[in-house]
């Protein structure tokens, strides 16, 4: 899939937002998000990232800004906490 979004804003999405600009691609939050929020893509210059298109899924868990190895994810937190993430790291057995 490639996005065919403006190349001025390199910042994607409203509630999880991805910059592009650090993005490159290692789908670590493609694999942790518990609602399949993001999907793979390629910006304008043809390179891999992830985009949120799905984040009116998003439960406000943050575990994707926390496995961003480059910090590229910021996640609006009205209505989220770290309880949610608390809970949801108990049900696979990796709390912290």
């Amino acid at each position: 899939m490639i996005c065919g979004c403006d190349n001025v804003s390199r910042v994607h999405g409203h509630i999880v937002r991805v910059d592009w600009s650090l993005c490159y691609g290692c789908e670590k939050c493609v694999l942790a998000c518990p609602t399949d929020v993001f999907v793979t893509s390629r910006d304008t210059a043809g390179n891999s990232v992830v985009d949120p298109i799905r984040e009116s899924d998003c439960i406000l868990c943050l575990v994707c800004e926390i496995v961003c190895p480059v910090e590229a994810i910021a996640v609006e937190r009205e209505g989220g906490s770290e309880d949610t993430l608390q809970s949801l790291l108990q049900g696979t057995g990796e709390t912290e």
